[in-house]
């Protein structure tokens, strides 16, 4: 394996994660114990227009797995950008689990500077791909057909540093 002149992996702070999930998973989670103890074991409906039993534990269980599954989502969510001589890789698992290359000679002009919005995600836009899990800091890389990719980074000098480098390297 090449060396890296930067390799950088981020996560999802976990008080972050908890402070989001035990609240949410926890009401759901009551809501659904309660819904199938009062219309289920107790016979008493719930609400105007009650769901027949059979939907109402499809509903329950619906919810119930797209809780886990979204929680087991966030729980592995990590970016992780590698510069080198050849190019800037990254990868944001799990929504992009192979590594993406852009090659250096692709980059028409790159910037490390701010961001707006403080959220983590992907943001697909018209022309433009962001990627970050935390900070306010990104690289900002413009390929020579149009498309700009901005790539969150905690790190930002020795990214800097690790571009100055990999540009210098394409241009000779």
């Amino acid at each position: 394996m090449r060396k890296n002149d930067y390799y950088e992996i981020q996560n999802l702070q976990r008080w972050m994660l908890w402070a989001f999930f035990i609240p949410v998973m926890t009401g759901l989670m009551t809501f659904n114990v309660n819904a199938y103890q009062q219309q289920i074991l107790h016979g008493y409906p719930i609400g105007a227009k009650p769901l027949p039993d059979a939907w109402l534990v499809i509903v329950l269980v619906c919810i119930s797995l797209s809780c886990i599954i979204l929680f087991i989502l966030v729980l592995n969510l990590q970016m992780e950008v590698k510069v080198d001589k050849w190019g800037v890789y990254y990868r944001y698992i799990p929504f992009i689990t192979s590594w993406v290359f852009i090659p250096g000679n692709d980059i028409k002009e790159w910037k490390v500077d701010k961001i707006a919005s403080k959220t983590l995600g992907v943001r697909p836009g018209f022309n433009f791909r962001t990627l970050y899990v935390k900070g306010n800091t990104a690289l900002h890389i413009m390929l020579y057909h149009g498309k700009i990719i901005r790539l969150g980074t905690q790190r930002e000098k020795e990214l800097r540093k690790a571009m100055d480098l990999m540009t210098n390297r394409n241009m000779e």
